[in-house]
Parts: structure tokens; C-alpha cells; sequence
């Protein structure tokens, strides 16, 4: 692992242990709540992820301005959808198996899944994707916060919008 791969990484673990609180610092603003996790279920938490990464993307703007080196918002986008296939199938799995679950299996497992969004993102930013596809990036991230949004506002009666799994 490269070290700025590694530095990805971290960046992710730690951005979105701070983002799982953030909706409370923020004195529980409803802005705030569309994108960051507003109770304990799945769903909630795979805004984990997608604020991580938008830090994360500020830590590339940084970059590129300091080394013109290059990142990949389609890579993040995508990444941040592996993330989330990561977690929910985990998830669903182990505490299938063992009938409940964990946190620190939870931390751990999003862990490995920042790992996994970091290999997606640095796969697709290798390939140097055209323009169009990166203006796809800039889409699939803004349809990522819509979704976000919309089922914090309007909640499914469904297994993984249920607090406290």
C-alpha cells in the first residue's frame, strides 16, 4: 500500500468516526442529518462512508493544488457505492450467523471497507478516466446525497432504515 493510499485510509476510518457524531455536535441540525447519521440503523450508517469521502475529496483538492497530482471523483463516487455493498453484505451476513451484532465487529468491518473504497478509488484513478466520466462522478456523488436525503426524510419500513440493528 502506497503511503498516500495508506493516508486515504485513514483519512476515511477517522472522518467518518467524526462524521457518526456530527449530527449531534452540530446540535442535531436537520441539514446536517441528510447526510450524516441521525439514529443507529444500517442505513444511517452508511452515511459513514459517503462523509469520509467528501473530506477525503478536500484532502485531494489539496493535493492536486500543492503536487498536481491527480484523483479521481469517479473513483470516489464508485468507491463510495463499494463501501456500502461492503458493509450491508457483511453486515447482513455475520449478524444473520451469530444473531446479533457487534461493534467492534462493526468498527472493524468498516474498516475493511475503507479499505475497500480506497483500492476502487486508486483502480479507477489509474485508468485516468476521460472528462465525461469524471462529470459522471460529479452526478453518481450528487445522486448518492439525493438518495441520502430523500430516505432520511421519508423513511421505508424496511429491515435497514430500523434504528438499533
Amino acid at each position: 500500500m502506497t503511503s498516500t493510499a495508506r493516508g486515504d485510509f485513514w483519512t476515511l476510518f477517522f472522518a467518518g468516526w467524526i462524521w457518526h457524531m456530527l449530527y449531534a455536535v452540530t446540535g442535531y441540525n436537520d441539514i446536517v442529518g441528510l447526510i450524516a447519521p441521525i439514529n443507529e440503523s444500517v442505513w444511517e450508517h452508511l452515511k459513514l462512508g459517503y462523509g469520509a469521502t467528501l473530506v477525503l475529496m478536500l484532502q485531494d483538492a489539496w493535493r492536486s493544488i500543492r503536487n498536481k497530482s491527480a484523483s479521481s471523483i469517479l473513483g470516489r463516487s464508485v468507491a463510495i457505492i463499494a463501501m456500502n455493498v461492503v458493509i450491508v453484505a457483511v453486515f447482513y451476513a455475520y449478524t444473520s450467523i451469530v444473531g446479533r451484532s457487534f461493534v467492534i465487529v462493526d468498527i472493524a468491518l468498516y474498516g475493511v471497507a475503507s479499505r475497500v473504497a480506497v483500492i476502487v478509488h486508486d483502480r479507477i484513478a489509474a485508468s485516468k478516466p476521460s472528462a465525461m466520466m469524471e462529470n459522471i462522478g460529479i452526478v453518481l456523488l450528487m445522486i448518492i446525497a439525493a438518495l441520502f436525503a430523500w430516505f432520511t426524510m421519508n423513511v421505508p419500513s424496511l429491515t435497514i432504515f430500523a434504528p438499533g440493528i
